[in-house]
């Protein structure tokens, strides 16, 4: 499941936070979703949170990747799932924005993937100087 959504509160003792639903933009559900983020905050001071948390703030804008919890109404996200704060905006885009973990990671991802990429066109120029210079190289002469 996928939407755009308002969060309605920030962390709670549960790790549970609410999120009114601009729209869908897979599948179905209700108006007011709550999702499972990870993150739980007490109000004496305690909580928890993991490396893999999604950290929203009271109205904040997210697009929420989610699945079912069993046996619940509850939907659970975390970072590995692709959940990615959206820049504010007046119209319909959601356009995610880098300091939220989840787009980081997918900046990082495609910076990766350009570096191997150059990498890999490196070795393959050195493999053909390499090539080219051993066949051009003069035989070596013996004294006869």
């Amino acid at each position: 499941m996928i939407f755009i959504g308002v969060a309605l509160e920030g962390a709670t003792s549960t790790g549970i936070q609410r999120f009114r639903v601009e729209r869908y933009l897979k599948a179905t559900g209700p108006e007011t979703a709550a999702v499972s983020t990870g993150v739980e905050a007490r109000t004496d001071g305690t909580g928890s949170t993991t490396s893999v948390s999604v950290d929203i703030s009271a109205g904040e804008r997210w697009q929420i990747y989610a699945r079912n919890r069993p046996g619940s109404d509850v939907l659970e996200t975390n970072l590995c799932d692709g959940s990615a704060k959206l820049a504010s905006s007046g119209g319909d885009e959601a356009t995610p924005v880098l300091d939220s973990p989840a787009a980081a990671a997918g900046a990082g991802e495609d910076r990766t993937k350009a570096i191997l990429l150059a990498g890999l066109v490196a070795l393959a120029l050195f493999s053909v100087a390499l090539l080219v210079r051993r066949r051009f190289r003069r035989p070596v002469s013996t004294p006869g």
